[in-house]
């Protein structure tokens, strides 16, 4: 899940009207490079050796569109859907202007060459603003949210738009599929309950006093989200009725976790852990700065980045410290737990694999600039964006690169992998679908 927005609206950057481009003026620890200028991004930069940062200006990346140009439909009323094209149409009318199919348009989204392999591009679907939130799948369809105030749901063979939502605000946040409906925020104090087919509203949950910071979550036929105003909310969702709300510290950002009849999130600098069904407060921990990430969960340990430059690790039960381990610069995104191996990005440019059990330090993999990504890990394949307008895959064992694809923009989208095939969207405003050798 991505905070950037957030962090910035935070920090005043963000006023009264938010742009669908985000402009990001705090610490990057290595100078951003366009994609193919001079020494590649990444290349050869898998180490097993530690790592120190060194605090460089930020230079921002100019917004190139690797699909040509495109007309966009914005005329639709806020708070209803927009259906896709008809089915049994002719099939050149059936393609929206804003999908680029391979092999279809003389431009698109270009191959890496020479000594960098790419997977193959099999559709990107363009919206009118940044995508950062990790798509979703479900029932053949990808739903995503961008910042042109729009969730959308995209056919996942081929790219084609199904139907559009309009927003108030720009949707950064991921969507949750449950039931046939279609759970989701705005930057808005609103919680969306969609049909899952058609986009049609079923139902606008108005509990908090000020826009939810996180994605939704359900477990045990309760829904719970985190809002500005302060609270993590318990809501019923047949009856829409709340159960219970928790008053943290501050603003709440991190999407929660379930494990074992917790749930974990974080609030300013401090993560919770709290009893699921009665919302009561088990244990707390402070670390040095805001915790703006999601915890990951394993073998009786809670992990969690903060911006105070440490990845924790505490005990799921007690919430006392187990290890902890030093980056470079401030961690902002989640980090993925895979076969006893933690990875973690940095706005330091690095992608870090930990040892589990004790945080020691297995390799790192230097971006050409900052990592807002979380990463995802699928047969072995590390798959994680920077702010070098790249997407990497990185041997999970080793760190080796085993490809990057130049998406144009920063990639702040967890990616989705599956069926041989990575969804990730881009700050350019494309979604994009990527057939690959190295996914199962």
């Amino acid at each position: 899940m991505h905070k950037r927005s957030m962090n910035m609206l935070r920090s005043g950057i963000v006023a009264a009207v938010i742009v669908p481009v985000i402009l990001m003026t705090q610490g990057c620890s290595t100078a951003l490079r366009r994609p193919g200028a001079g020494k590649e991004s990444g290349d050869d930069e898998r180490s097993t050796s530690p790592v120190t940062a060194t605090s460089m200006p930020v230079r921002k990346m100019a917004r190139a569109n690797p699909v040509g140009r495109y007309s966009q439909d914005m005329v639709t009323e806020k708070g209803k859907s927009t259906p896709g094209p008809a089915a049994g149409s002719d099939p050149g009318q059936e393609r929206p202007p804003d999908v680029y199919l391979a092999g279809v348009h003389d431009s698109g989204p270009k191959q890496n060459t020479g000594d960098i392999s790419s997977p193959r591009v099999i559709w990107a679907f363009k919206t009118g603003g940044a995508v950062e939130g990790r798509p979703v799948l479900h029932g053949g369809v990808i739903y995503f949210g961008s910042h042109d105030r729009h969730l959308y749901a995209v056919d996942v063979k081929a790219g084609r738009l199904r139907w559009k939502f309009a927003t108030p605000q720009p949707v950064s946040e991921s969507p949750l599929v449950r039931g046939g409906l279609v759970y989701f925020s705005a930057m808005a104090k609103d919680m969306y309950v969609l049909n899952a087919k058609n986009g049609h509203l079923v139902r606008k949950l108005t509990l908090a006093r000020k826009p939810i910071g996180t994605s939704p979550l359900i477990h045990g036929g309760t829904l719970y989200f985190g809002s500005w105003d302060t609270h993590l909310y318990a809501v019923d969702v047949k009856t829409f009725q709340e159960k219970w709300r928790f008053g943290a510290s501050g603003w709440i950002d991190s999407t929660p976790l379930i494990h074992d009849g917790f749930i974990y999130f974080a609030s300013n600098e401090t993560v919770y852990g709290v009893d699921a069904g009665t919302g009561a407060l088990v244990w707390q921990f402070r670390t040095g700065d805001l915790v703006t990430s999601s915890p990951a969960a394993h073998d009786g340990m809670l992990y969690f980045g903060s911006h105070d430059s440490y990845l924790y690790a505490v005990d799921l039960k007690t919430g006392r410290l187990r290890w902890k381990f030093k980056a470079g610069n401030r961690i902002s995104p989640s980090p993925a737990v895979s076969g006893d191996v933690v990875y973690v990005g940095s706005d330091d440019g690095h992608l870090y694999a930990l040892d589990a059990s004790d945080g020691r330090h297995l390799w790192h993999f230097r971006t050409g600039g900052r990592i807002a990504s979380s990463a995802a890990v699928s047969a072995g394949v590390v798959y994680v964006g920077s702010d070098d307008g790249n997407l990497y895959a990185l041997d999970a064992k080793t760190g080796r690169k085993k490809w990057r694809f130049a998406a144009g923009d920063w990639v702040h989208s967890t990616p989705l992998v599956h069926a041989h095939t990575v969804y990730f969207g881009c700050e350019n405003g494309f979604l994009y679908a990527l057939r690959t050798g190295d996914v199962r």
